[in-house]
């Protein structure tokens, strides 16, 4: 008797180890694991340095740190320089994320699935681009000491939670553990209703968290969009090019893709603002995109926060008769 139940006791135990074992397996395979750092998540050689790979992609060098001359103009920081009282306003790397959707889902690390963000038909397939925009802006970060992370966007769909594009994208980084050792340095920025307000908007938001202006700004979005930045709304706000930069990641190849993507960034984008560059016209395609995006009607605090750039702020206001919304904005700046 004893026999058999020590022979049973041999068996019941192999079968524990073997069950261990399938489900070690299991875990193996299916990958799971918790989040990390971006290091760990995207397969970096360093968890605590900058990152290689995906975030890396298409990165210029980040400007040089702006500095007065004796005319009061921004020169590199290889210049003479003296005192100047708009060029002492100015200090600091911005660097920001405009926002594109928001999230939907449950869970914040699963930020690649594209069930969890409010989608537009034309966005189908740019999620893990989102994550990708997110990734890159936090190793920019990491790379200066001086810099503040900004992701701009407001909450611009009714039929989504009311939830900004600037707080999911805020919500991604902090659930995947990204922002570890720089949580001071990130912020959201939630009133813009469109690309021209991520800039400017940004720029103040900016203002308000570090008590001054940037020295430098760097952009991070899609490729396909990198015009509009550069020569459109940096133009239209007077900030230098040589402390401008723009990095830019579009999603995977595709030759359809990418010829529609580029053809409706022209046709609805590109060339209204040309044409509206503050999208001032109340009948015009941009104020009608910038009311649909504004369900909750939210409106900014910035000409409070940032008198400096009130004119600026209600340029349309001041020119609601028009026209002359293709003119660029001519008053003072604390860059110009």
């Amino acid at each position: 008797m004893k026999l058999v139940d020590m022979r049973l006791r041999s068996r019941l135990l192999v079968l524990a180890v073997l069950a261990l074992l399938f489900v070690g397996s299991l875990t193996v395979l299916t990958g799971a694991r918790r989040p990390g750092s971006l290091a760990q998540d995207f397969g970096a050689d360093s968890a605590d340095g900058p990152l290689d790979g995906p975030f890396q992609h298409n990165a210029p060098q980040a400007p040089a740190a702006l500095e007065p001359s004796d005319d009061g103009k921004a020169t590199s920081s290889s210049s003479s320089s003296s005192s100047s009282s708009n060029s002492s306003r100015l200090s600091g790397h911005l660097v920001l994320v405009p926002g594109h959707a928001v999230f939907v889902g449950s869970d914040f690390t699963h930020s690649m699935d594209e069930s969890a963000w409010f989608l537009e038909p034309f966005q189908r397939g740019q999620a893990a681009t989102f994550v990708q925009h997110i990734g890159c802006a936090i190793n920019q970060t990491l790379l200066d000491q001086d810099a503040q992370l900004v992701f701009s966007g407001g909450q611009t769909r009714s039929k989504a939670v009311q939830l900004s594009e600037a707080q999911s994208y805020w919500l991604v980084a902090h659930a995947m553990g990204w922002m570890r050792g720089i949580e001071d340095r990130v912020t959201t920025e939630e009133f813009a209703t469109d690309s021209f307000d991520n800039l400017l908007f940004s720029i103040c938001r900016f203002k308000e968290a570090t008590g001054s202006y940037p020295a430098k700004v760097t952009v991070v979005g899609f490729e396909f969009k990198r015009a509009r930045f550069e020569s459109l709304h940096r133009q239209a706000i007077g900030y230098p090019a040589s402390r401008f930069a723009y990095i830019g990641i579009d999603p995977p190849a595709d030759r359809e893709g990418d010829a529609q993507r580029r053809a409706g960034e022209m046709e609805h984008s590109f060339k209204p603002f040309t044409k509206d560059m503050y999208a001032c016209d109340p009948h015009g395609p941009l104020r009608a995109k910038k009311t649909s995006r504004n369900p909750f009607h939210r409106q900014h605090p910035y000409a409070v926060s940032c008198p400096e750039l009130q004119p600026l702020l209600q340029y349309c206001a001041a020119n609601r008769l028009g026209p002359g919304w293709d003119r660029i904005y001519s008053g003072a700046l604390p860059w110009k």
